[in-house]
């Protein structure tokens, strides 16, 4: 898809985040909105059809990766902490609202003036160290991870391939297993 541009661009958020240590626990939170709006595509305008650019010339429109509301949170705890082997767990939450998407042909929904359905996805990480696992001081920790990303495997769309500019479907990554050990030297 080639680029464009809008004549007038306004972008507006506001986010809140908080965060907690204690000891081998550490938990956070993030919560924001925004609001991205535009008018008057001025350029590639050969993408378009005239009636959302006649459309678009005077009316703000929601921008297509306009989403209004995002969230994000996790937790870690860290057991076997001031041992020689530590096991660090942790588990996150990812939640947006939904992109911006076009109404049904036909209908009076302005360009962008609908959202795809919310999703929230769950990832799972865990890293075991092994302090001086070789028994010689030079070579440092070693460390063993697993990290599964959408551990429930929820299917979930970004875009729909509708809207101003999208031009093809977009889903999140299905469930996602790594692995992977490293040496510090």
């Amino acid at each position: 898809m080639s680029g464009f541009n809008y004549r007038r661009g306004q972008v507006n958020g506001y986010e809140v985040s908080t965060s907690y240590d204690l000891g081998a626990l550490s938990l956070y939170g993030n919560f924001s909105w925004s609001r991205a709006i535009g008018k008057d595509i001025t350029s590639a305008q050969f993408n378009f059809g005239d009636d959302d650019l006649n459309y678009i010339k005077n009316r703000w429109v929601h921008l297509d990766h306009d989403q209004r509301w995002t969230a994000s949170a996790g937790a870690s705890y860290t057991f076997f902490q001031k041992g020689w082997h530590p096991l660090r767990v942790s588990g996150t939450m990812i939640y947006g609202s939904g992109l911006r998407k076009d109404g049904p042909d036909g209908s009076d929904i302005p360009p962008n003036g609908l959202s795809v359905p919310q999703y929230a996805t769950f990832n799972f990480s865990a890293v075991q160290t092994f302090k001086n696992l070789f028994g010689h001081s030079f070579l440092g920790d070693t460390q063993i991870r697993l990290d599964v990303t959408n551990l429930f495997d929820r299917t979930y769309m970004l875009r729909d391939g509708s809207g101003i500019g999208v031009g093809a479907p977009q889903y999140g990554l299905r469930r996602t297993i790594l692995t992977g050990i490293s040496q510090n030297f």
